[in-house]
């Protein structure tokens, strides 16, 4: 779930987003969870904010997921009704010839004041520097690519294309004690959200543990980032 600004029109540039994404993936869905009623800009506000249903983490047979890219935005458009959706395959295993027709095929989904079809991908960066999704850009990065192989890097990257990003499933892939850097660098904006809860784990996992850091009284891994004043918003994903 999305909380757009309320301004009654749905795109990519106009919403101000305070992300809370909504766990349902395309390949997750049952008829129990398609919206039957009308879209989210007719529905009363809550707090001042519109609520959109959306989902931007997942994966395609582009990379370890099911069906084609475009499968999974006409599932989110027309049998789930999501108002947004996003595809972000891993970027180890897209070519640029992918990446064009990921392009084209959200551009050919996208319906203004209907649907929003959001492209990206996940910088995987496994036992390491940590996973990311990046939304939205003209170009992609790996972190096989020797420019953008940590996470400074990519922060860097990021901030000069133009990005909106997420830290995935935090605490996951720490297995060197450097994922996201621990959120000791100086923030980058364009970091928008965190997921605390990624499949099938939730907040147990997520939220309620005990970060990077021992010595901070306990914080989890998203106080840990806000107070090293991360401006991030909660989020979660089917990662499907």
């Amino acid at each position: 779930m999305n909380k757009g600004k309320n301004k009654g029109s749905k795109n990519g540039s106009s919403v101000l987003c305070i992300f809370v994404i909504a766990l349902l993936a395309f390949t997750g869905f049952s008829n129990n969870f398609a919206r039957t009623t009308g879209d989210a800009a007719s529905a009363p506000p809550i707090g001042g904010y519109y609520v959109y249903m959306g989902h931007l983490h997942n994966h395609t047979s582009v990379s370890d997921g099911t069906g084609s890219p475009s499968d999974a935005y006409a599932y989110a458009r027309d049998v789930a009704r999501m108002d947004f959706f996003g595809v972000a395959d891993h970027a180890n295993a897209i070519t640029p010839s992918q990446w064009n027709a990921l392009q084209s095929v959200a551009h050919s989904y996208n319906q203004d004041g209907v649907f929003v079809a959001f492209w990206g991908f996940e910088w995987s960066s496994s036992t390491k520097y940590g996973h990311v999704t990046i939304i939205n850009t003209s170009n992609y990065c790996a972190d096989s690519n020797p420019d953008t192989d940590t996470f400074d890097e990519l922060c860097a990257w990021i901030s000069a294309h133009n990005g909106i990003a997420f830290f995935n499933h935090p605490g996951r892939e720490d297995g060197t004690g450097e994922e996201f850097n621990h959120f000791n660098r100086a923030p980058v904006d364009q970091f928008v959200g965190m997921e605390l809860w990624n499949k099938d784990n939730g907040f147990a996992v997520y939220y309620y543990n005990d970060g990077y850091d021992r010595s901070d009284n306990g914080l989890g891994y998203y106080d840990e980032a806000l107070s090293r004043r991360w401006r991030i918003g909660a989020s979660g994903s089917g990662d499907d």
